[in-house]
């Protein structure tokens, strides 16, 4: 019976999560269904068809209440894990295709291999509330790569105070190196002569967000947090500098987020120089609300102290 308040926690919290990452998904799939040459038939109609069942899984998961039954929230967890995981396939040989030029795309290979990670990282959430193995951090390209990630669901952290610090290093180090690399990629969207000034924009945050990974590396190290031994994380609790670090995320990131949201307002308005840019607006919005999702990861870890 004492078990039963953190158990539906959790179980709320992949409904949460899911009503997130299930669009993210959805607009993984339109990104690459959108980036693959004409000639690439095959690709497109398999994204094509992602595209179709992962929105309708979306609206399923938009539709359901959060006082919806722990079965009913089961069996929506085990559907997205039926369907993202040959997905999430699809994403990293997709990536590996287009790098080794056997499929022709505009979307850099570099830019599916990061979608493939952040499916990834969806999926280890899922994995960690069925009890399943969740990924190693490797496979999230974190520091100590043969440690399997805990990926509690964010509304989880509370029940889990004495492993808050592992919780910041692995969500504000996965998302921080993500934002990296979304202003890297952005900055050579960018119409060269024309919008000059975004991209100067886009490599400052990209050198800003790889300081803060940086500065995170060694005060994750001085907790004891990246060599741990073992797989529960526990035992860290949040240190000043860990605190501190994580203010500095959350500083950094909103000031991206609102650049992201100010960006995406010129693109729908053609009021950016030129009138558009080489990328999607629905891009630039994925990425804007991928920074909300750390900020708002950060601030629960902070609220669960």
């Amino acid at each position: 019976m004492n078990d039963f308040l953190p158990r539906r926690r959790e179980l709320a919290g992949a409904l949460e999560e899911k009503r997130f990452f299930d669009r993210i998904m959805y607009e993984h799939a339109q990104f690459m269904r959108a980036g693959v040459d004409p000639t690439e038939e095959a690709a497109f109609r398999e994204a094509d068809r992602y595209a179709v069942i992962i929105r309708e899984l979306w609206e399923r998961v938009m539709a359901t209440p959060a006082t919806a039954s722990d079965e009913e929230i089961n069996s929506l967890i085990q559907e997205n894990l039926r369907i993202i995981t040959p997905f999430q396939e699809f994403e990293a040989d997709a990536a590996a295709a287009i790098a080794a030029c056997r499929l022709l795309a505009i979307t850099p290979a570099d830019l599916v291999r990061h979608l493939a990670v952040e499916t990834i990282f969806f999926l280890g959430i899922l994995k960690r509330v069925k009890g399943l193995p969740t990924p190693f951090r490797s496979e999230l390209e974190l520091p100590n790569g043969n440690k399997r990630a805990l990926l509690y669901p964010r509304l989880s952290f509370v029940d889990h105070r004495n492993m808050l610090a592992t919780l910041a290093f692995e969500y504000g180090m996965f998302w921080t190196q993500r934002h990296m690399e979304h202003a890297a990629v952005l900055a050579l969207f960018f119409r060269p002569g024309i919008q000059e000034e975004y991209v100067r924009l886009m490599l400052r945050f990209a050198k800003k967000f790889q300081e803060v990974f940086d500065l995170g590396k060694m005060v994750f190290a001085q907790a004891g947090v990246i060599d741990s031994r073992g797989e529960d994380g526990r035992d860290h609790p949040l240190t000043p500098a860990i605190v501190n670090w994580i203010n500095e995320d959350i500083a950094v990131t909103k000031n991206f987020r609102d650049t992201m949201a100010a960006i995406v307002r010129q693109q729908v308005s053609c009021t950016i120089p030129s009138g558009q840019a080489n990328f999607w607006p629905l891009l630039g919005d994925h990425i804007r609300r991928e920074a909300d999702y750390l900020i708002d990861a950060m601030h629960r870890i902070l609220a669960a102290t």
